[in-house]
């Protein structure tokens, strides 16, 4: 777990821009079981560079860097999901929340390793995904993030403590609807260091590591996925292509 750096994606920067595109584009253009990303987000095929439809001025993306300051890892977050949800394109919405005070929510739009970095394990994806990302996402006063996600990672995130709310088959493709608290089971924020929206932050990832709270490592308690009723829909229409 040592020499990773945590900090966030300055937009502004070509080269580190350049550099998340082609790497989020590589980490997502060979999955068979996956063919939904490619009516969701805009494919440059001619230059194999990948980015979501919400603009980078609407969100923020956590990048965890090797120490020579590659690319070893990404989480893409939609700060304004009221706006552009892009759930909605698999026919999900947050769901309505009852109580006095509404969560505040955001979305997460993609997670994804980098080529240049080690392949993740438990330890080093709940320090930078739960400890940073989710720590800062809190600290600015976000309450629950929404995601989706395929069968294949289905398992993995309801272990790491996601909660499975929603589901939908299209074309014989399913696609699973997620809820992930920002918070402790205790109510109170995740602490972690807190980046601005832009430039890095030469953040170590041994600073913010922590031992993973039993949320994290007990499934939430959730009908079997063969008992809930699925929606079968059409698939939404793809993206023309880059120019």
């Amino acid at each position: 777990m040592t020499g990773l750096l945590h900090g966030v994606l300055d937009p502004d920067d070509v080269g580190q821009l350049s550099e998340y595109e082609r790497d989020f584009y590589r980490a997502y253009a060979g999955l068979s079981d996956n063919r939904l990303i490619r009516t969701i987000w805009d494919w440059d095929d001619r230059d194999r560079r990948l980015r979501t439809r919400i603009p980078y001025r609407s969100q923020i993306v956590y990048c965890q860097r090797t120490v020579s300051g590659r690319l070893a890892g990404a989480m893409a977050v939609s700060l304004a999901p009221e706006r552009e949800f892009q759930a909605a394109a698999f026919g999900f919405s947050p769901p309505s929340q009852g109580g006095p005070r509404q969560a505040r929510a955001c979305e997460i739009l993609n997670v994804m390793s980098g080529h240049a970095g080690p392949r993740w394990s438990v330890a080093t994806y709940t320090a930078f995904i739960r400890g940073f990302g989710y720590g800062n996402l809190a600290s600015k006063g976000f309450d629950v993030a929404y995601a989706t996600c395929t069968r294949r990672r289905l398992r993995p995130y309801l272990t790491l403590g996601a909660e499975l709310i929603d589901q939908v088959c299209i074309d014989g493709e399913e696609r699973f609807f997620l809820r992930w608290s920002l918070h402790d089971t205790d109510g109170s924020q995740r602490q972690a260091p807190g980046p601005d929206n832009r430039g890095p932050l030469p953040e170590s990832l041994s600073s913010v590591a922590r031992t993973v709270n039993r949320s994290a490592t007990t499934p939430r308690r959730t009908k079997p996925v063969t008992e809930r009723r699925v929606r079968t829909l059409q698939a939404p229409r793809p993206a023309p292509p880059s120019a």
